[in-house]
């Protein structure tokens, strides 16, 4: 197996234990769905970076025989957008115009 099989072979199951073990001990602690919880922390992230993905998929698709203008554009574009998502809403409006100092 080699080294690719020893990393993942000691890896795997700390990623199990962190990512799903973990979660679903802090659920029931706390008396909450693991359903609820895990939909909660991949759809809404999900949602909001989706308008990213499509800008770099389209300057892909766009720039087809050229990668790096096509990564540069897309995000330089999807950047542009994904700030403007996350100013509206992700950051709380305290630090949001505070930077402003407004």
């Amino acid at each position: 197996m080699g080294l690719v099989g020893t990393a993942g072979g000691r890896h795997a199951p700390l990623t199990i234990v962190n990512l799903v073990i973990s979660r679903c001990l802090m659920c029931r602690r706390v008396r909450l769905e693991v359903k609820r919880y895990f939909l909660s922390v991949a759809i809404g992230p999900a949602i909001h970076v989706l308008p990213f993905a499509i800008c770099l998929v389209g300057a892909r698709l766009i720039f087809r025989t050229e990668p790096l203008i096509g990564l540069a554009c897309g995000a330089a574009v999807g950047g542009t957008i994904l700030g403007a998502v996350y100013w509206r809403y992700v950051l709380p409006r305290a630090y949001a115009w505070e930077w402003f100092g407004c």
